[in-house]
């Protein structure tokens, strides 16, 4: 099997997972407010409108290093239905409301008017109630919605999913605020800071939590140390591709503006290097331009043509090939050196590997 072929099988079962989670939720949530049931819509309409790639991630980890497992599970009598697909299924749906809800709270820090080619969630429910400051408040409450109805996912799994999960998060939320404070900040950072914040933002919880949360679901944290080490050489080069479809991305496949992280004044590796080889006429324009907020579709035109006439973009690719082989020495060492794992499974995963730094979305 392909991983193109894989992933978008998964992303069809996590997106089911998640209308039926969803849809009992109304059950209890109906009561509470007349509007409960389109609140819910809202809601499901936003959360399966993704990639699924970290449900994925999660769900293929656990096929993996559970095949012992799945065996024992489908020839045993599982009353409540605990079988491998749900476990899997509930890893992958609790990753994504998770997922959905990051989503939801960076839409409105980054004042996000589109995902996914639709209004964001704080816009819709603006709309709805015609007023700016009541669709902030209830799209904040949507994001917790989204982690608390993750909470009923990973507790049947297990405690040590809870306990893993909260961790990672927790970092995620330090690192976001400093990223917050990043496309303020005068200062120009150093390239290893950076990528520290691509590191504990993007990477450990893209990559590292799913896979590990698959590898813990199955028992296996034997598997832990390899997963940390390619999962964060690999998370860093998804968010380095991520800078670059920001930049050179269509933005239809996107369903967001280009240009945003210029917008919004980011200190990316673009950003750095292009600093330090522009001559001093050019710098300036470019600092002028660089995070102030309204950016013409010229400017991030100008901004494309010096990254290409001053060897950037192949400086960046570079720096993502660097991370694209360590994480695949990584995956080569877990592949010798641990028994017990499904080898189909792990090709899928090394198929991965080796699209990450050519995704186009």
């Amino acid at each position: 099997m392909q991983w193109a072929e894989y992933s978008e099988s998964q992303r069809k079962s996590i997106s089911h997972g998640l209308e039926a989670r969803l849809e009992l939720a109304k059950s209890w949530c109906v009561p509470v407010a007349q509007d409960a049931v389109w609140t819910v819509d809202q809601i499901h309409d936003f959360a399966i409108g993704g990639k699924m790639l970290r449900g994925i991630l999660a769900s293929l980890s656990y096929e993996i290093f559970a095949p012992g497992l799945i065996e024992e599970l489908i020839g045993s009598d599982v009353s409540d239905n605990i079988g491998e697909q749900s476990i899997a299924m509930r890893l992958a749906c609790g990753i994504e409301l998770i997922q959905a809800g990051l989503l939801v709270h960076d839409d409105i820090m980054d004042k996000d008017e589109l995902r996914r080619g639709k209004p964001t969630l704080h816009k819709v429910f603006a709309a709805h109630n015609a007023s700016e400051a009541a669709g902030q408040g209830q799209a904040i409450c949507a994001g917790d919605l989204f982690y608390f109805l993750s909470i009923q996912d990973f507790a049947r799994v297990g405690a040590s999913i809870g306990e893993l999960v909260a961790q990672e998060l927790s970092m995620v939320c330090i690192a976001q605020m400093e990223d917050c404070k990043s496309g303020e900040a005068q200062d120009i950072p150093a390239l290893e800071r950076v990528l520290s914040l691509y590191r504990y933002k993007t990477g450990r919880y893209t990559i590292v939590l799913p896979l590990k949360a698959g590898a813990a679901a199955a028992g296996r944290f034997d598997a832990f140390p390899f997963l940390e080490e390619m999962g964060e050489n690999l998370g860093i080069l998804f968010q380095i591709q991520d800078d670059r479809l920001g930049l050179f991305g269509d933005e239809q496949s996107l369903g967001k503006p280009i240009g945003s992280d210029i917008r919004e004044g980011k200190k990316t590796p673009y950003v750095l290097f292009l600093l330090e080889a522009l001559p001093a006429p050019e710098k300036r324009i470019f600092e002028g331009i660089l995070g102030k907020g309204s950016v013409s579709a010229s400017e991030i035109e100008y901004v494309r043509t010096l990254i290409m006439q001053h060897g950037i973009d192949e400086k960046v690719a570079a720096l993502a090939r660097g991370y694209q082989e360590r994480a695949t020495v990584a995956l080569e060492r877990l592949s010798s050196e641990l028994q017990g794992i499904d080898y189909e499974k792990l090709d899928l995963l090394r198929q991965f590997v080796e699209t990450s730094s050519i995704r186009t979305r």
